[in-house]
């Protein structure tokens, strides 16, 4: 039979080793919770919704950086109720 080996650590590195495993753990359990992502490409109709938007309130940034969000903004802007419940439900809850 093999004698096993040990390795000799201080209490605080085992303490970063148990906290660094149950941050990755808690990360990869939080993951599949997702909802399935949308288009990652911003749709032809948002550029266009955009461009009718007076410039100094385009959300340009909104559209490079999230074109799933900027995608869905646009399809429910004419429906007011819609786009103010999908805006407040983002934002965490109606603000007030």
């Amino acid at each position: 039979m093999e004698s096993l080996e040990f390795e000799k650590v201080s209490i605080s590195d085992v303490r970063r080793e148990i906290d660094g495993q149950h941050k990755r753990n808690e990360e990869s359990k939080r993951a599949p919770e997702r909802a399935p992502q949308g288009s990652a490409v911003l749709l032809d109709e948002t550029s266009r919704w955009i461009a009718e938007l007076p410039a100094n309130v385009r959300p340009i940034a909104l559209a490079r950086k999230f074109p799933r969000i900027a995608n869905s903004i646009a399809e429910l802007w004419r429906r007011v109720a819609s786009c103010e419940e999908y805006l407040d439900y983002a934002g965490g809850g109606p603000a007030g």
